[in-house]
């Protein structure tokens, strides 16, 4: 029927035996989607690089991110072996390695910064001077794609505002300099022992960062998430009462990523992220009025699910005093390696440290002892420095309630007939947090007038059974004559926001129709 894999897929996770088969639709659609796109074309200038991974490119690293989830999920996933093995070829060969490549070659902090925000400057930027009480949510390792979805989930709720912005994060890219990074500073140094100093004071843990934060605004004050999120709603109240800067700490990603046993379930781990956040913001909202939310990270991360070869590690070169990881070295030493690039410390921290940054041009790993095989961080690809920052605006009650959403199950790509008979499906039960939704449905043209007749649905089914909540429309084309190059669309739309939450374009191939419905 002309139809795609992704189509085939999306009407099939309807049918009645769904539940058995959903992760493996999912599995081809995210495979489908990598397949497709292996020959995005990376941009050579830096600017532009930056503006296409926050437009494009980072859907890469989603659907490779998604294929991994749900083939996790597969008890028998042995029959997508060649389709594993395709993914992760073109991932890597095609796209990490060429992306990381040419951003690694091109990063200049002095060029950056010309169009983006660089993270040291992150507390000038979205912090200071504001005039009400700001609460920023740092989870370790979320990286851009991640937090990209997260915006997209926000979209759900009429009541949260989310907008999200690349920042440049430091270099080497890992937690402890990411972390003091996001501190009010006017200079960060990575000390001989490798701690780091922001204005001459430490910042290991929560009582130094606090003493920092407090130096800036005596209103200020941190928490480890896993420590917030077991208050009861008086406690929290109390801790947030006269406070004007708050900073929680939240560690899912990183935690499971770092660890060999773990580093497979980073994916997952993600997902986990973002629910909690979702959760968190939702929980701050109605019990301390919070409406002024920052959600950012230290660093992002590079996960391939192939090991790495021993002979695809790059060999040992350094001397025993240099601070030494799989995807950079900090040395006295200018390094010439083959595969690699050198940086000056003080060129991304604007200080005096003319030690030298030697990091992977490509995904690749310095040959070091310890750690896992498959989560990195700390090099120079966009995946681990283009870091996120979402703002977010909410009103209370905001994740309390949500409207009810409504999607098409049948395809209608290409259309041969007047008359149209569709099926939908209400996605979810009306509960106390799902509300009804009223709905107006119908074609227009590239214009926007319309072409058919316009049904009014109302989403208001309680059944937990999805199939009670199937329901058929039918309409009817407008009786003219259609060109199949021209730009016809379906519509959902909610009637209360006048906002589409759904728009296909479709091709319809009618010669000429008499009063009918008929071809003639």
């Amino acid at each position: 029927k002309g139809l795609t894999i992704p189509e085939i897929c999306k009407s099939r996770k309807f049918k009645h035996f769904k539940d058995l088969y959903r992760d493996k639709y999912d599995v081809l659609i995210n495979g489908y989607y990598l397949i497709y796109h292996k020959d995005i074309k990376i941009e050579d200038n830096i600017l532009d690089l930056v503006a296409e991974y926050d437009n494009r490119y980072y859907k890469m690293d989603t659907y490779y991110r998604r294929f991994y989830y749900h083939l996790d999920k597969v008890e028998d996933n042995s029959i997508f072996e060649d389709l594993q093995t395709l993914v992760e070829n073109i991932y890597i060969n095609q796209y990490l390695d060429i992306i990381s490549k040419t951003f690694s070659h091109k990063l200049d902090y002095d060029h950056l910064k010309q169009k983006y925000k660089l993270q040291k400057d992150f507390y000038t930027h979205f912090i200071a001077g504001k005039n009400e009480r700001m609460i920023v949510i740092i989870s370790d390792a979320f990286r851009y794609e991640v937090a990209k979805e997260l915006v997209q989930r926000f979209k759900y709720n009429e009541k949260v505002e989310a907008k999200i912005e690349p920042q440049i994060g430091v270099l080497p890219s890992y937690t402890s300099l990411g972390m003091a990074a996001l501190l009010p500073n006017n200079s960060i140094e990575i000390m001989d022992d490798y701690s780091v100093y922001v204005d001459g004071k430490p910042t290991n843990n929560l009582v130094e960062r606090n003493a920092i934060l407090q130096s800036k605004n005596f209103k200020s004050d941190c928490i480890q998430y896993d420590d917030l999120i077991k208050m009861k709603k008086e406690d929290m109240r109390e801790f947030f009462s006269g406070k004007e800067v708050l900073y929680i700490y939240h560690n899912q990603i990183d935690a499971r990523g770092d660890k060999l046993n773990t580093e497979d379930e980073v994916f997952v781990a993600c997902y986990e992220a973002m629910e909690e956040i979702e959760d968190l913001i939702k929980r701050l909202t109605n019990n301390i009025s919070a409406t002024r939310f920052i959600v950012t990270a230290d660093h992002g991360f590079i996960y391939t699910r192939r090991k790495n070869k021993e002979s695809e590690k790059i060999d040992k070169f350094f001397s025993k005093d240099d601070k030494v990881n799989r995807r950079f070295i900090i040395s006295d030493n200018s390094y010439d390696i083959l595969g690699t690039k050198n940086m000056i410390v003080s060129d991304v921290l604007g200080n005096y440290d003319e030690r030298t940054i030697t990091m992977p041009l490509t995904s690749n790993v310095f040959k070091v002892q310890g750690g896992g095989q498959n989560f990195v961080h700390g090099g120079s690809s966009p995946q681990e420095i283009v870091v996120p920052v979402i703002k977010i605006k909410t009103t209370r009650g905001a994740v309390e309630v949500e409207k009810v959403k409504i999607s098409l199950i049948s395809m209608i790509s290409k259309i041969t007939s007047l008359l149209l008979s569709l099926d939908f499906v209400q996605q979810e039960p009306i509960s106390d947090i799902i509300k009804p939704a009223n709905y107006k449905i119908g074609f227009i043209d590239k214009s926007g007038k319309l072409i058919s007749n316009e049904e009014i649905y109302v989403a208001k089914s309680k059944s937990s059974n999805s199939s009670d909540r199937i329901f058929n429309l039918k309409f009817r084309l407008r009786n003219k004559k259609y060109n199949r190059n021209e730009e016809y669309y379906f519509i959902i739309t909610d009637i209360e926001t006048g906002i589409e939450i759904y728009k296909q374009q479709v091709i319809i191939d009618i010669a000429f129709a008499d009063d009918f419905g008929f071809d003639i």
